[in-house]
């Protein structure tokens, strides 16, 4: 099954303290954009045939609470948000779930990642206690994992790069490419995907 992943560069830290800050001017600046942009009457979010208008999951975020344990979708949209505000939206792919874990092989051979690389797809919503979207989440990379890794891939072996077939290769420099713009903007990676 295939999903629509938007790649950000913001500060995790400004994100996730936005998520239950009761910050009344943040709603405003988000929902004025959404007016401004003409995006305001287009932003019912919802799955499963359940719906919840975007303002109103995106006060619920805001405000830490409570959650309609159907609308999980809803609220996930809204903490995505809360990200484009503070954030730089720098990549949007198609990926693959069962894919994963051909990408995690190679990154392995390439001798990167570590256990924390689930987390760029898999921990957003359990992490803040949001209700379950089914095919929907996100994640982060710090900017010091991404530099890290990006020095790993720096150092990594060529011939294994040739090794690993052209459609892993350009996923793999793709999630490269996101490590080198969070080194040069001294930014974090934080995703969001639905499908």
């Amino acid at each position: 099954m295939g999903s629509i992943m938007n790649v950000y560069l913001v500060d995790i830290a400004t994100v996730e303290a936005a998520i239950g800050s009761k910050d009344d001017a943040l709603f405003e600046a988000i929902t004025k954009h959404w007016h401004d942009a003409g995006e305001e009457d287009d932003r019912e979010c919802g799955c499963g045939g359940v719906k919840l208008d975007a303002r109103s999951a995106l006060r619920a975020v805001i405000n830490g609470g409570p959650y309609d344990e159907d609308c999980g979708y809803a609220y996930l949209e809204a903490c995505e948000s809360i990200c484009a505000h503070f954030g730089e939206d720098i990549d949007q792919e198609v990926f693959h779930h069962s894919f994963q874990r051909t990408l995690d092989e190679a990154f392995g051979e390439l001798g990167m990642w570590d256990e924390g690389r689930i987390d760029l797809l898999y921990s957003f919503r359990e992490h803040h206690g949001l209700p379950d979207p089914e095919w929907a989440d996100g994640g982060s990379w710090s900017k010091e994992y991404c530099a890290e890794e990006l020095e790993q891939w720096n150092n990594s072996d060529p011939a294994v790069r040739a090794t690993l077939g052209e459609y892993v290769l350009r996923d793999v420099e793709s999630r490269v490419n996101w490590m080198r713009a969070s080194k040069a903007a001294d930014k974090d990676i934080m995703v969001f995907w639905a499908g």
